[in-house]
């Protein structure tokens, strides 16, 4: 019997990140780009992540549609949290 069903591992992920979450990433890679290791040393990593995982963190945002929204923020010259503020996330 062949199922046609979508399953789980069909459904594309989507992650959902808290508005502190795309505030840390989008400030880090504002001040470190792609420099993990000092991203784990910035006073902002107050849960002092290391930087394998501040890696994971920063892939997911910017897998995420707020990564977009940075993009969006950039571009204007605004904060993301002000487009977050618009946006009702925050």
């Amino acid at each position: 019997m062949v199922w046609l069903l979508q399953t789980p591992s069909n459904r594309e992920r989507v992650y959902k990140l808290l508005p502190r979450d795309i505030i840390f990433c989008s400030g880090l890679i504002d001040s470190h780009g792609e420099d993990y290791a000092a991203m784990a040393a910035d006073k902002r990593n107050i849960y002092k992540e290391n930087a394998r995982a501040i890696q994971r963190k920063v892939r997911i945002f910017k897998e995420s549609p707020h990564y977009q929204t940075y993009l969006r923020a950039k571009e204007e010259g605004r904060t993301v949290e002000e487009i977050l503020a618009e946006e009702g996330q925050t």
